[in-house]
């Protein structure tokens, strides 16, 4: 039996309710994931630039604070 058959077996067998919670939770995580990655993904970049790097220099020279947590305006 392959897997896929064995996944509509169980689905079958399921509650429809609890399929419904089932398949909303699935895509919820999913699009949890997927937001998460997408705003990291074009976050992280920018910070191994010069012109970051120039910027964080800049920042500590006048200020102490973590230049991780500081992002180019």
């Amino acid at each position: 039996m392959t897997f896929s058959r064995a996944w509509l077996n169980a689905l079958e067998q399921m509650p429809r309710s609890q399929a419904i919670i089932g398949g909303l939770g699935v895509s919820l995580v999913a699009s949890a994931i997927l937001y998460v990655g997408v705003n990291r993904g074009h976050k992280l970049p920018s910070t191994f630039t010069p012109e970051w790097r120039a910027l964080t220099k800049e920042y500590h020279k006048h200020n102490n604070a973590d230049p991780i947590f500081q992002h180019p305006k």
